[in-house]
């Protein structure tokens, strides 16, 4: 009986660890698409002097304005992340990178795009807080060190493959399919978190 209350125990422990993983590669996921999003203007620089008719100090200050909102975000981000808990700060910041994207994509003007650009950031801000969170949430505590060397390693393969995919897809199709490319991926990535 003892035996079979053990075997039950440690299946059930087994389970939950396959479930925190599940959970951690959802938050890893978030990380690359912020590495996507923090990179892609950088493969389509010519196609965006042109739609915007900028000049390259323009167009360093539009990239720059997702910075203008990440780097102040990440202490209101942990504040949030802890109070409203991992779930729902990741909803609002995939909601908010996502139509932060959309309009980026869409904006006519160069202050839509700088617009969106700010809205990108404030979502990507969540990327790396929200990932360790639900890694000292669902993951055992032995596993943290791995944990965050998993989402740093894979934030950086993201950032290679968006520099080699979104190259070629830009080079092939525009850099407005491109473009659309991120608005799936945030839409497939916001329905796994919620």
């Amino acid at each position: 009986m003892e035996n079979t209350a053990n075997t039950a125990f440690s299946n059930t422990k087994n389970q939950i660890q396959k479930i925190g993983w599940a959970i951690f590669f959802v938050g890893i996921l978030y990380y690359c698409f912020a590495y996507l999003l923090r990179v892609y203007p950088s493969v389509m620089v010519d196609p965006l002097l042109k739609q915007f008719n900028m000049t390259a100090g323009q167009f360093g200050n539009m990239t720059a304005f997702y910075y203008y909102a990440y780097a102040p975000m990440q202490i209101p981000v942990g504040m949030a992340v802890d109070r409203f808990g991992v779930r729902r700060a990741l909803i609002s910041a995939s909601l908010i990178s996502l139509v932060g994207i959309i309009l980026f994509t869409f904006a006519p003007t160069l202050g839509l795009a700088e617009l969106g650009r700010f809205l990108v950031g404030i979502g990507a801000a969540f990327a790396y807080v929200t990932a360790l969170k639900i890694a000292t949430l669902w993951l055992p505590s032995r596993y943290f060190a791995t944990a965050t060397g998993v989402v740093t390693g894979t934030g950086m393969l993201a950032a290679v493959f968006t520099d080699l995919y979104l190259t070629h897809l830009v080079q092939m199709s525009g850099y407005k399919h491109a473009l659309y490319f991120c608005i799936i991926c945030g839409v497939v990535i916001f329905a796994l978190i919620f």
